[in-house]
Order: C-alpha cells, then sequence, then structure tokens
C-alpha cells in the first residue's frame, strides 16, 4: 500500500480506532505511520507516549470490563514469585518491620508458658487442695491471652506491610516511619477487624478441634494405624485454607476502609477461586516459617555446639522468622490489590 492508501484508510476511521492504532506507532511501517500521524495531527487528537498509551488503554479496558483481567491474576507459581520479588527487592526493610513483631510473640509466648508450667507444678504436686478446675480454667486463659495478644501483634504488623506493598506497588520506596504512622491513623478499625477474625478463627478452629476428637475417638480400638493421623493433618490443612478466604480483610479495611464485616465478606469474595495461589502462600509461610524457626535448632544438634549463651539459639530462630514470614503478608496484599480494582 502506497502512503496515500493508508491516508485514505485512516480517513475513514473514528477517533478511538485511531487512538487504538497509536498504541503501536512504533511498530507500523514508515507509510502507515506517516499517515497515522497526519491524521492525527489534522483530527488534533493527543496522543500520549506509545508506553504511557498502552498503559492507560489497558487500564482503560480493564475498568470496562468490570476489572475481568485484574480479577485473574498470574498462575500460582508466577504470583508467588512477584510476591519473593518484591521481597527481595526491598528484603532489609520487611526485616527491620517483622522482627519486633516476631520478638514480641515470642516474648509473650516465653511468659504465658512459664506461668501454665507454674499452674501445672502446682497441681502436680498437690497444692491446689481441690481447686483443680480453677487452675485448669487459670491455664486456658493464659494460653488464650497468648493467642489473641500474639494475634493482634501480627495484625497490626500486616496492616503496616498493607501500606508498604501499596507504596512498592506504585513505584515509590517505603519507610518504616510512613507505614507506623498509616497503622496509627487507623489503629482502631485494624483492632475492630483482628478481633473480628480472631473470633472467625477461633469457631472455626473449635469445629476443627471437635472433628479430630471424632475421628481419634472413631479410631480409639486401631492405634497403630497411619489413618486417624492422615485425617487429622488433612483437617488442620483444611482449617488453613478456610481461615485464609479471610486473608484479605486486613487489606480492604487498611487499603479501602472497609468496616469489619464488610471487609471479611470482601475477603471471601476476592479470594473465590484462587485456591491455588492460597495454598502457595501458605505452604511458603507455615512450612517454610517452621523450617526456618528449627534450623539453628537442628545445625546446633547436628554440629553438637556448645555455645556460651543459652539465648543465641531463641534469638537466631527469632531472626529466621522474621526473615521468611514477610512474604506471606506481601502475597495478600498484592493478591488484594490485583483482584480489587
Amino acid at each position: 500500500m502506497q502512503l496515500q492508501d493508508y491516508a485514505s484508510s485512516y480517513q475513514s476511521k473514528a477517533d478511538e480506532e485511531l487512538r487504538l492504532l497509536a498504541l503501536d506507532l512504533e511498530d507500523l511501517i514508515p507509510e502507515a505511520r506517516l499517515a497515522l500521524e497526519g491524521e492525527l495531527s489534522r483530527r488534533k487528537i493527543a496522543v500520549a507516549e506509545p508506553s504511557a498509551a498502552k498503559r492507560v488503554a489497558r487500564d482503560n479496558s480493564d475498568s470496562q470490563a468490570g476489572g475481568a483481567s485484574l480479577r485473574r491474576p498470574a498462575g500460582a507459581g508466577k504470583f508467588v514469585a512477584e510476591a519473593v520479588d518484591i521481597y527481595q527487592n526491598h528484603f532489609w526493610f520487611f526485616f527491620k518491620l517483622t522482627l519486633p513483631a516476631v520478638f514480641l510473640a515470642w516474648l509473650i509466648g516465653l511468659v504465658t508458658n512459664f506461668q501454665v508450667h507454674a499452674l501445672l507444678r502446682q497441681v502436680l504436686q498437690g497444692r491446689s487442695e481441690g481447686h483443680y478446675g480453677i487452675y485448669v480454667f487459670a491455664g486456658e486463659v493464659l494460653s488464650l491471652t497468648r493467642y489473641l495478644i500474639s494475634w493482634i501483634v501480627f495484625s497490626l504488623l500486616f496492616g503496616a506491610l498493607c501500606i508498604a506493598t501499596q507504596t512498592i506497588d506504585s513505584g515509590v520506596s517505603p519507610t518504616v516511619p510512613d507505614s507506623l504512622n498509616a497503622v496509627r491513623s487507623r489503629l482502631g478499625s485494624l483492632l475492630r477487624i483482628s478481633l473480628l477474625l480472631f473470633g472467625i478463627a477461633a469457631v472455626v478452629t473449635c469445629i476443627t478441634s471437635l472433628a479430630e476428637g471424632g475421628v481419634i475417638w472413631a479410631y480409639r480400638l486401631h492405634v497403630h494405624s497411619p489413618v486417624p493421623r492422615l485425617i487429622v493433618y488433612g483437617l488442620v490443612c483444611a482449617t488453613l485454607l478456610i481461615l485464609s478466604r479471610f486473608g484479605l480483610a486486613i487489606p480492604a479495611a487498611m487499603l479501602d476502609n472497609c468496616r469489619p464485616w464488610q471487609s471479611v465478606f470482601r475477603s471471601d469474595e476476592l479470594t473465590e477461586g484462587k485456591w491455588l495461589i492460597l495454598v502457595a502462600l501458605l505452604t511458603k509461610s507455615v512450612i517454610g516459617g517452621y523450617i526456618a524457626g528449627m534450623i539453628p535448632f537442628w545445625l546446633a544438634g547436628l554440629m553438637k555446639l556448645q555455645l556460651p549463651s543459652p539465648w543465641i539459639l531463641p534469638a537466631l530462630s527469632i531472626a529466621a522468622v522474621a526473615a521468611v514470614e514477610p512474604i506471606l503478608f506481601i502475597g495478600f496484599t498484592l493478591l488484594y490489590l490485583k483482584t480489587a480494582g
């Protein structure tokens, strides 16, 4: 085709068609590019740089399609790789933000375990004097308090990581003060959604515990059978997977100011059909966190190390967990950013 033929062809097209053609202006042959530029100039149609124009057009297309493409994030492997890439590029930032929360949760666990063991010793030594039920109740309250405080601590950490991940996604480097200030400004909302999620987790866990008890009772005469153990493991995995459906509730509260119940329902909606991504994030977090936390103890036992202080191994374990856990929170936030559009 000659230059005049391209010009005639472009003259018959609507303005929107010309804008779409302009997205690939760099890929056109010289005659077509000159004709298209002439027609755009004649109609006084301004177009952005090709790369920017493509991005705007893609965003508009997603919006007109109801966010269909945003609701289809990359496959589980690619998605987790993207979350890991964000984490690796800002490793020290995420590590500094996560380490205090992991240490605080460990310290809370240490104190409550000491108290529970003290109560248990009194019961075993016969000091309860008929108040066995009270001691058991006190131990359960201490354990529940430990889980609740640790849950709130990690919820606050999750809120800070939400802001940081959104900041990174927008192309800006995050800072610890900015992330913490954002959490402080939404503290009330974050505490409410944290308590609501804790209640949901408690209910689901209780149901799972009852199911596990039923399985153990049903196989009480087959103590050497691997079946009950496999069923119990399956129930635990199912529980974690169900709870992961609410993993986008805190991003919804932090990033879009959703109310607690609204955040829960929004999370359930946005995670629908994302089972592979949820499984990948959970597997990387649960298994990775457990292995990271145990590696210092395994290596010390394997190498029969004589350490100068008994606190060295716990400190290394805390640091290792803090180096692994942010990926789960980054992944949930990234999933929300990709599906909430």
